[in-house]
């Protein structure tokens, strides 16, 4: 069998895993929605019924289950709308949130890891080190808050009294109110500038617990990996060690890091609840976290089923990746 045929039969049969797996999570999203709403409402409780409470239980979660596959999750409890438009709405605001965060994440962290690893032990690296642990410890939602106050509150404050101009980064929402009132005012420039305003700060809060751990992650996988024999033969041959650093040693210790960035991206879609709400980010992230105070279940079971499969997804996407770049696992296979 050729290489293309051993990935196509390596993808079949991680995949396999997938639909029972996310049977499952979704059986579990109704029980806890459906006990959560009968409770709520003090209602009559499908689960206190009687005997036959079970049988009513898997009806209505296979009649939920065949319209979820169909895009149908009902309508929301508070306004009656489909809830699958007020996600589509919600959808691209948190795409470009998490996936800004996720850039910043690995284009700031890994070249921080490998610098580290390269000055082992020196002053920067030790310096390095007590910085990626304070932002490590450091909470985002408290991060957030803190950045909200300094860089939008203050700074402007102080720059209108120093230079009589007031300077500042948007603390809040995806686009300024006079961009979204009289769009074609602006050009395109001054459009996309104002988006990449407001998403700073937000992504930076977003990304700056994974920077300090993705930087400790390569770091000490770098430490590992320049100890290698190779390595030493490499240096031996008489590379420079640029190439040393960045053709042999980071291209093995990488392998390790894009599973490490898989497991990251379902912490970062967990934490857009908090930061969207703390910047006021219109996207899903805010949408669940005001469903689930006004107890719009429908709306908070239909989120948590696309973070269920965003999570499998990338997990998915991570082993793929790691038996393409890894031939050790080609070979065991």
């Amino acid at each position: 069998m050729n290489s293309r045929g051993r990935i196509r039969q390596y993808v079949i049969k991680k995949s396999a895993f997938i639909f029972p797996t996310i049977l499952g999570i979704t059986f579990l999203i109704f029980l806890l929605m459906n006990y959560s709403a009968s409770t709520s409402t003090q209602s009559e409780n499908i689960f206190y019924k009687n005997i036959s409470g079970i049988t009513n239980i898997l009806k209505e979660y296979f009649e939920w289950i065949k319209n979820v596959f169909t895009l149908d999750f009902g309508k929301s409890l508070r306004d009656g709308r489909p809830v699958w438009d007020k996600i589509i709405e919600r959808l691209p605001a948190t795409l470009e949130l998490n996936v800004s965060a996720l850039l910043m994440t690995i284009i700031i962290g890994i070249p921080l890891g490998v610098w580290q690893a390269y000055r082992i032990n020196s002053k920067v690296d030790k310096s390095l080190t007590i910085i990626t642990f304070i932002f490590y410890s450091i909470p985002a939602f408290w991060l957030g808050l803190i950045l909200v106050i300094l860089l939008g509150v203050i700074l402007p404050d102080i720059t209108k009294e120093w230079f009589g101009i007031s300077l500042g980064l948007p603390t809040s929402e995806r686009r300024s109110l006079n961009f979204i009132l009289y769009p074609n005012r602006y050009s395109f420039f001054q459009v996309y500038w104002d988006r990449f305003l407001h998403i700073l700060i937000p992504a930076f809060t977003f990304s700056v617990v994974n920077i300090a751990t993705i930087a400790r992650y390569v770091r000490a996988n770098m430490i590992l990996v320049l100890k290698e024999d190779y390595i030493v033969t490499a240096r031996s041959k008489g590379l420079s060690e640029k190439k040393v650093l960045f053709k042999h040693a980071l291209k093995n210790s990488i392998i390790s890091t894009v599973t490490f960035i898989s497991f990251l991206i379902p912490s970062i879609i967990g934490s857009s609840f908090i930061i969207e709400v703390v910047f006021s980010w219109p996207g899903i992230g805010r949408l669940g976290y005001n469903s689930i105070l006004a107890r719009d279940y429908p709306v908070v079971m239909a989120i948590g089923l696309i973070i269920a499969i965003i999570t499998l997804f990338s997990n998915l996407c991570a082993d793929i990746l790691y038996y393409y770049l890894d031939p050790r696992i080609r070979v065991k296979k």
